[in-house]
């Protein structure tokens, strides 16, 4: 009884182990993806304001930030809502390891 007790402790630290594993690792990915996102956000603002600057020469600063600003609210979009389905995906992770 008692041998059966600490095996089935064993198993429960290692499958504690295992889930706090998967989520540093998920959450280092979701880091470098966050990090990624933003640079995309930069890049994206950064060629609409140029080129909108460029096509319009005589524009105010104003309107290029204008220009911009769509783009950057596209991309923040995106990026929220890959976070929501990084955040589903977990969720449904979690839900599979308890049903072990």
């Amino acid at each position: 009884m008692v041998l059966l007790l600490l095996v089935l402790l064993s198993l429960l630290q290692l499958l504690l182990q295992q889930q706090h594993q998967q989520q540093q690792h998920q959450q280092q990915q979701q880091h470098q993806q966050q990090q990624h996102s933003i640079i995309n956000i930069i890049i994206i603002s950064s060629i609409s304001s140029s080129s909108s600057s460029s096509r319009i020469s005589s524009s105010t600063s104003s309107t290029a930030a204008a220009a911009s600003a769509p783009a950057a609210a596209s991309a923040s979009a995106a990026q929220q809502q890959q976070q929501q389905q990084q955040q589903q995906h977990q969720q449904q992770q979690q839900q599979q390891q308890f049903t072990f």
